[in-house]
């Protein structure tokens, strides 16, 4: 990872944070692990910046108030949640408390961020984007309209402008047009420009530095891949599970990293991988391993081989493996560590971001809470030039003790393939163990349809064996039903979607990328014949000092990309 590079935002590289260096044993969710989790100084109050928002709804412990003409909330918790029109408006994300919220902190993903970004920025009703005002309509007191509109906004590219549409036809009817995603990212870069804001505490945090022998989990999902430039985004499917069990468990799983920090060197240690399959070829690597097939890389630009035999794909995986909205990226299962690896830090001397600061030893909360756009050179010494335009949003939680990144990568050389991705790098106590969210307890879902103007609201409370879901439920007709009392196993509901359930030690846990990736299933009942197949994609940003007050977004998906519902979790107790 040499930078040889011409920056477009060289100030900003200074802070950013970069992913990793290529291309389970504890019952508690969450154990101690360094006294870095902890905040280094209470944090009473803070500000949410895409420039200063002006009456955006917020609810933290018992304060229920708005931000102020400045963008100032008051935290009364450790977590804070915002929403646009009340508590029962939009819902746009819950964070652990900080001096500095960003719509990449409340929304997540760079799709949501960005087009949280757009929404706000098109309701303005400041004469400039030097401050974003909410229009009077959505801050005091808004009609049963106005929030029946909200609740029903989702922040994906799937839905989102048609869903927001009737938001502006009721604000603004004379101007019913959205700004940009290419000005949204030019506001924030402008608004977040660690030059004018100081994102958080100077603190240093001892834990992450080289010389700290501290352990540390690096967990990332590619989102989504963008072909070429002006082709639409695909969203990537991590795992399947219409070919069966067997298939399943031989290939789900994300890429992870684990490295200490010793003082003599950086060590990877066995195990770690992030690489993976994309496209065709990694619909080519399930259907091979659906006929217990040894799966031969291709080289010399051969096509793969599967028993030595030209590798083909299972029909069943054709509609993916051909679509324009779907791609599957599966990990490589050929490019795990098998021995402990090392670095010198002299490796990391150029280094940026991440690296950069636990090699100087001068990581921070405002170090690692960056935002900024830059192009670098990403070629080895044997490849020609790769010069890749990068948007990346890096932010240090101090309550959860985890840095997030969220990353858009172009390639410029190559046709301007893009790709999305979203990293989370913690410390954990010894090798073998990891940090998860632990689901039980109670959580409330909201679920909303693209052709309904209902929204069913249910409770799931989860136990250690499984979880019971009361309250309502859609039925046919977009109608609502209120006499939902269903119970579910674990095995149940991991044979469906939530897949990660009993993947962990602790059945009712999931990591952090398994809540950031997307599945797809079989959604027909016992006794039907007919396939019905859905696409699952999650959502999920950890708050709280356990990491299990975040939002869980849950996206359903036809096989042509049709949105078929949206269900937005949050745990109440």
């Amino acid at each position: 990872m040499q930078f040889k590079l011409s920056l477009l935002a060289g100030s900003l590289l200074a802070a950013l944070a970069l992913t990793g260096c290529g291309s389970d044993s504890s019952s508690d969710s969450n154990p101690s692990v360094t006294p870095d989790v902890k905040p280094p100084v209470t944090v009473t109050k803070g500000q949410f910046i895409d420039a200063k928002v002006q009456g955006l709804d917020y609810v933290s412990g018992k304060e229920i108030s708005q931000t102020d003409a400045e963008g100032n909330y008051t935290l009364g918790a450790d977590t804070i949640s915002f929403y646009l029109g009340g508590t029962d408006g939009l819902l746009i994300g819950s964070i652990s408390g900080r001096t500095i919220a960003t719509p990449f902190e409340a929304a997540g993903t760079y799709e949501r961020s960005i087009n949280l970004a757009r929404l706000l920025l098109t309701i303005n009703e400041h004469n400039d984007d030097s401050t974003i005002i909410i229009p009077s309509l959505i801050k005091n007191n808004p009609s049963k309209e106005i929030k029946a509109v909200l609740a029903k906004i989702t922040l994906d590219d799937t839905e989102f402008e048609k869903s927001a549409l009737n938001l502006l036809a009721l604000l603004t009817p004379e101007k019913l047009t959205f700004i940009s995603a290419e000005a949204a990212e030019a506001h924030m870069q402008k608004s977040l420009n660690p030059a004018e804001l100081t994102r958080g505490s100077n603190t240093i945090l001892t834990a992450w530095a080289r010389g700290s022998d501290q352990r540390f989990v690096e967990r990332s999902t590619v989102l989504r891949i963008q072909p070429s430039e002006g082709q639409a985004f695909q969203n990537a499917i991590h795992a399947d599970r219409t070919l069966g069990d067997k298939v399943f468990n031989k290939t789900v799983g994300l890429t992870s990293m684990q490295f200490t920090l010793a003082e003599d060197a950086f060590k990877e240690h066995v195990g770690s991988n992030d690489t993976t399959f994309s496209s065709a070829f990694a619909a080519m690597y399930l259907t091979c391993v659906g006929i217990d097939g040894e799966l031969t890389l291709p080289t010399n630009n051969n096509a793969p081989l599967c028993n030595d035999i030209p590798a083909t794909i299972d029909n069943k995986l054709a509609p993916i493996a051909n679509s324009s909205k779907f791609t599957y990226v599966i990990t490589n299962p050929f490019a795990a560590t098998e021995t402990e690896s090392t670095m010198s830090w002299d490796d990391f001397a150029d280094e940026q971001g991440f690296y950069g600061c636990i090699a100087q030893k001068n990581c921070s909360e405002k170090v690692l809470s960056q935002y900024a756009e830059f192009v670098v050179d990403d070629s080895d010494e044997q490849d020609d030039s790769q010069m890749q335009r990068e948007m990346i949003s890096g932010s240090y939680d101090p309550v959860t003790g985890v840095y997030t990144q969220t990353r858009s990568k172009t390639e410029l050389s190559f046709g301007g393939r893009t790709t999305e991705y979203i990293n989370f790098i913690y410390p954990v106590d010894k090798s073998g163990t990891d940090r998860y969210v632990d689901f039980t307890g109670t959580w409330t879902a909201t679920e909303t349809r693209p052709e309904c103007d209902n929204v069913a609201v249910s409770t799931l409370t989860f136990t250690d064996t499984g979880v019971t879901l009361t309250g309502q439920e859609f039925a046919q007709n977009c109608e609502i039903t209120t006499d939902l009392n269903e119970k579910a196993n674990y095995v149940t509901l991991a044979n469906m979607d939530y897949w990660w359930f009993g993947t962990n030690e602790k059945v009712s846990t999931a990591t952090l990328d398994q809540l950031n990736t997307t599945v797809r299933w079989n959604d027909k009942n016992a006794g039907e014949t007919v396939d019905n197949f859905k696409i699952n994609r999650f959502s999920y940003i950890p708050a709280g000092k356990n990491w299990d007050l975040g939002i869980l977004v849950r996206d359903t998906l036809n096989q042509d990309g049709t949105k078929v519902a949206t269900i937005t979790m949050k745990k109440t107790q």
